[in-house]
């Protein structure tokens, strides 16, 4: 029998899929959540999540890493996995020191609480302070209340990490911070339910 012909693809310089996708940093997603092509964010920042009493769905919304300036992120859902108001849920960005990615963090936090008279402020409104634990430690965060008192968005620092919490249905100082070492036991958005 003949050998197989040498892949066409390469004569065309077409590159192969894990180096297209290397090149534009989205390698993490091919391997899926648990497998080696896990996400190599974790490695290089302290990622912090919603403690393992926490009832509701666990998902990882996203991440971000450029090996050039060392700035990386990951984003954690707490919640329904639908999205039913009537659940508490909070959403925990983990972002390094310095990473331009904590103040739109905390800009999409804030545009997802509603205002009083419908109209999102041109700055935010003072903060108060609130305790959380992290860690097994108490930290002061900032807090900050949508027109409701319902929703919140919270803002703190864990060590080197710059963390950003919004939420909804359950009381910030009463949430336990805890360290995630990778994206085992999360389900991503676009994975089936059930």
């Amino acid at each position: 029998m003949d050998e197989d012909p040498e892949d066409p693809a390469k004569d065309r310089g077409i590159p192969e899929p894990a180096e297209f996708f290397r090149a534009f940093g989205l390698l993490g997603f091919l391997g899926g959540l648990g497998g080696p092509g896990a996400p190599a964010v974790f490695d290089v920042l302290d990622v912090f999540g919603v403690d393992a009493d926490w009832p509701e769905s666990r998902q990882f919304t996203g991440h971000g890493h450029d090996r050039t300036t060392g700035d990386a992120h990951v984003s954690l859902w707490f919640g329904s996995p639908l999205f039913d108001a009537e659940v508490p849920h909070v959403t925990v960005f983990s972002g390094s020191s310095g990473n331009p990615e904590n103040d739109e963090a905390l800009e999409r936090a804030f545009g997802t609480c509603p205002h009083p008279d419908g109209e999102a402020p041109v700055a935010p409104p003072p903060s108060r302070p609130v305790t959380l634990t992290a860690d097994g430690r108490a930290l002061a965060f900032e807090l900050w209340r949508a027109g409701d008192g319902e929703r919140w968005v919270a803002r703190g620092r864990v060590g080197d990490t710059v963390v950003v919490l919004s939420g909804a249905g359950t009381e910030p100082g009463e949430l336990r911070l805890t360290r995630v070492t990778g994206p085992a036991g999360f389900t991503t958005p676009f994975a089936p339910l059930g």
